[in-house]
């Protein structure tokens, strides 16, 4: 029995050196007014989940930047205008039209109103519109510190990007980012 004991501490002790493993980083330096992929995502390939981003400006300013769920290096995009028909069934009908063409009506003045079901269908028309891409986090850090985000800083779950991951950044001075997925 103790040898089996030992063994499963073992095997224990394994699987937790191998789930608690360093999750991979990836750095990269964003340029001042400019935007860079830090990933990519193409169709079906699922999401991306920083667990902890690192953001030190490295010129001596103070930094800002974002990182943006995006597919490619626009901050936003357009849907066209477009129209569709949307059906619904009413019991509630005054006038019809029967199977011999006859419109009839519904609104006898001191009896009951008949009950009929209907379909009726309405054509929608929806405008064209234009939507910003998602600001997953937005980061900020004085000249000559470094910054972390992630379990540290409130965010337990981390940050999702869906489409892409793209770092803006806003200020004079280069910045640096560290994802750690």
């Amino acid at each position: 029995m103790k040898q089996f004991t030992s063994i499963v501490a073992a095997i224990g002790i394994s699987l937790c050196t191998i789930l608690s493993a360093d999750a991979a980083s990836y750095s990269v330096t964003v340029l001042p007014g400019t935007m860079t992929n830090i990933f990519a995502l193409g169709a079906n390939q699922g999401s991306i989940l920083a667990k902890q981003v690192i953001f030190v400006p490295t010129s001596g300013g103070a930094g800002q930047a974002e990182l943006i769920d995006a597919p490619t290096n626009a901050l936003g995009y357009s849907t066209l205008a477009y129209s569709n028909i949307v059906s619904y069934a009413t019991n509630y009908v005054l006038t019809w039209t029967n199977y011999y063409g006859v419109v009839q009506s519904n609104n006898y003045v001191g009896g009951t109103l008949l009950t009929n079901w209907q379909l009726v269908d309405i054509t929608n028309s929806v405008a064209s519109a234009t939507y910003l891409y998602s600001v997953r986090l937005y980061m900020s850090a004085a000249a000559n510190t470094t910054v972390t985000y992630g379990p540290t800083s409130g965010n337990l779950n981390g940050f999702y990007f869906d489409q892409g991951m793209w770092a803006t950044n806003m200020t004079s001075c280069t910045n640096q980012i560290t994802v750690i997925y």
